[in-house]
């Protein structure tokens, strides 16, 4: 069969259609890299500006959990740039929320005035929490997880409306905190959490608990 000339050229131009639409689906589908940043917090009391040891900063959007230096610092690395909030908490220190903008490339200065709590008279719940179970679980060669087991104990005169336990997590690597939350905890009552935490292609060499906070309920 004979085709005219004008014919080849619209059964060529078809034909080669779908591969044009193809090629530019994929330039419109490139992403770009994710830009990072980083927090460096300080937290103090709000009298006397002296450091605040052992309190824990989580983010909003959730980042994890960092517990303060011995000079009231902490930092918060490789993060997604954008706005977060900061809270931080620490017992016998009423908590303090800020607001901190992450740019990309750059360290972000942050202070945290915490104030204590005026309720001297009240009573203060304790918790005894610890870890009485640990054990690195390899799913591959460059993935492991860490399943740990908490138990949580009010041994105090108050019952507990909310407690917050943080685990510290050292590697041979890296160090991680993992958080475990619980509330309604009355006196005498223990609780048993459980969780499993990514540790990257690290090994947990010894898991415990970090730092404990403790609101009690209302009377």
């Amino acid at each position: 069969m004979h085709i005219s000339p004008p014919l080849r050229f619209w059964i060529a131009w078809i034909a080669a259609l779908p591969l044009t639409v193809l090629v530019v689906g994929c330039e419109e589908s490139t992403v770009g890299p994710t830009l990072e940043g980083s927090i460096d917090g300080r937290v103090l009391t709000f009298a006397d500006r002296q450091p605040v040891e052992g309190a824990v900063a989580t983010t909003s959007p959730a980042t994890g959990a960092f517990v303060t230096d011995a000079d009231g610092r902490f930092r918060l690395r490789g993060i997604e740039a954008g706005t977060y909030t900061v809270t931080v908490r620490r017992s016998g220190f009423a908590s303090t929320t800020v607001s901190v903008a992450v740019r990309d490339g750059e360290s972000t200065p942050v202070t945290v005035f915490l104030d204590e709590e005026g309720e001297a008279d009240a009573p203060t719940p304790t918790l005894d929490a610890s870890v009485v179970n640990w054990a690195n679980r390899s799913v591959s060669d460059d993935s492991t997880f860490v399943d740990v087991e908490v138990r949580v104990r009010n041994d105090g005169a108050a019952a507990v409306a909310r407690y917050e336990v943080y685990v510290q997590i050292d590697t041979d690597g890296d160090r991680f905190f993992e958080e475990v939350r619980g509330d309604s905890l009355r006196v005498g009552q223990a609780d048993i959490e459980r969780f499993s935490t990514f540790i990257r292609a690290h090994q947990a060499t010894e898991v415990g608990v970090d730092t404990v906070y403790a609101e009690p309920a209302a009377s």
